[in-house]
């Protein structure tokens, strides 16, 4: 091989290298983007779901209050219809947050994929992010 073929592969291997490196960056980016993008969801929808909850329970505390104060016009039947109620809206905020547990374990399945996650002895689970695959895109 002459000089001008060793310059030409030293070339081929630059740019191989300077392609690679940039491919990697581009997967890296992108998946450190998709996840943000989930976590920011999650995390937005989970606010509002407990806005909504404390909502409720607000609104059963103001009923509850109100029911207290005139529990002593007609004892008996408030007290009935306060059981009821307080049992109406602990099946609701139940419900509610059963579904953002089921939603918050929908995204982190997603998630998981490109994750590695680890539980240490106080099961605090720590995770970080995959490396991104190598070769094509």
């Amino acid at each position: 091989m002459d000089a001008k073929d060793t310059v030409f592969v030293f070339a081929l291997l630059l740019l191989s290298l300077e392609l690679f490196g940039s491919l990697t960056y581009c997967v890296w980016n992108k998946q450190t983007e998709v996840t943000s993008e989930l976590q920011n969801e999650l995390h937005n929808k989970l606010q509002s779901e407990l806005a909504d909850v404390r909502n409720e329970l607000r609104k059963l505390q103001n009923d509850v209050n109100t029911r207290i104060q005139l529990e002593t016009n007609e004892p008996s039947q408030d007290k009935g219809q306060l059981k009821r109620d307080v049992r109406q809206a602990e099946d609701r905020s139940t419900g509610t947050l059963a579904n953002v547990q089921a939603e918050v374990n929908q995204m982190m399945s997603l998630l998981k994929p490109y994750m590695n996650c680890s539980t240490n002895e106080y099961n605090d689970t720590k995770c970080t992010l995959k490396p991104g695959p190598k070769g094509e895109p």
